[in-house]
């Protein structure tokens, strides 16, 4: 991530001007996923490994992420800050 531009695997991406957090490399389910957020705007960016961003991306929050299974399901689910005092989760396609 350099200023407003991330690159993965050679492709680079413009992202909106703004505050991001460092970038984040979640593996699972033989998957990887690339992370960022703009706290600025708190909306969190995940991206595949071939820099496509998922659907339904960006969503809501102002932290760094988590990503893991939490549940019994086989979907992976996101963890991030919501408000001063909430944590959110969202699960993932």
């Amino acid at each position: 991530l350099e200023d407003n531009n991330i690159t993965i695997k050679n492709k680079t991406i413009a992202l909106d001007f703004g505050s991001y957090t460092h970038p984040e490399i979640f593996y699972s389910n033989k998957k990887y996923f690339i992370s960022t957020t703009d706290t600025d705007t708190q909306k969190v960016y995940v991206f595949d490994s071939n820099a496509k961003l998922l659907p339904k991306f960006p969503v809501y929050g102002s932290s760094m992420i988590d990503i893991d299974n939490a549940d019994k399901d086989t979907k992976l689910e996101l963890a991030v800050k919501g408000e001063e005092n909430s944590v959110l989760i969202y699960k993932m396609n």
